[in-house]
C-alpha cells in the first residue's frame, strides 16, 4: 500500500518499507513522482491534496454519503474527472470511480431546494444534493448544485476553513 499525504507524512512502499516524505518532497513533482513510482511497482496508492478542487469536473458525480462530526464534513463521490491541468491527471485520468472531500471547521451549513423562480425551501435530506452539475468554491465558501431523485433544483452551501481531497484507494 503506498500513501502519499501532503505535510511530512510516512510514505508505505509495502508491508517493510517505510520512509518519510520530507521537505524537499513536498513540491507536486515530486509527490506525483513517487505515485507513479508507487503504481509502476503494482502498488496502490491513496493520494490527498488541500488544493486543485476546481480542476475536479464535477459534471455528472455522485454523491453517494456524507458524514458529520465535530465541525468536519465527509462528503464520499462516485464519478468526476481530473482535468489535464489537475497535478494528479497522470496518475488518475479518465473518470475517477471513489473518492472524498474532507471539509474542515464546517459552518453555517444550509441545503435548499428551490421551489421557484428565486423561491427556495430548506431541504433536510442526509445527502443534500445527490447528482451534481457543479461545486463552486471562493475562499472559504463552498457551493454544490444539482439533483436529488432526479428531480431539480437543489443547493447545498456551506463555510470550511479548508478541505483535503483523498484519490484512489488504501
Amino acid at each position: 500500500m503506498c500513501i502519499l499525504a501532503t505535510h511530512n507524512k510516512k510514505l508505505h512502499r509495502g508491508p517493510k518499507l517505510r520512509g518519510t516524505i520530507c521537505g524537499s518532497l513536498r513540491s507536486r513533482y515530486h509527490k506525483l513522482h513517487h505515485a507513479v513510482w508507487a503504481s509502476e511497482l503494482g502498488v496502490n496508492c491513496l493520494m490527498k491534496f488541500r488544493e486543485h478542487i476546481e480542476e475536479i469536473d464535477f459534471d455528472g458525480a455522485e454523491i453517494v454519503d456524507v458524514a458529520r462530526k465535530d465541525g468536519v464534513v465527509i462528503v464520499s463521490f462516485r464519478k468526476g474527472i481530473l482535468l489535464p491541468s489537475h497535478p494528479a491527471h497522470s496518475k488518475f485520468s479518465g473518470t475517477l470511480g471513489g473518492y472524498e472531500i474532507s471539509f474542515f471547521g464546517v459552518e453555517n451549513e444550509e441545503a435548499l431546494k428551490y421551489v421557484g423562480v428565486n423561491e427556495s425551501i430548506a431541504y433536510s435530506g442526509k445527502i443534500p444534493v445527490e447528482s451534481l452539475e457543479h461545486i463552486t468554491h471562493e475562499g472559504n465558501q463552498f457551493s454544490f448544485g444539482g439533483y436529488v431523485e432526479r428531480e431539480p433544483w437543489y443547493e447545498w452551501r456551506f463555510n470550511a476553513n479548508r478541505y483535503e481531497v483523498q484519490l484512489g484507494n488504501s
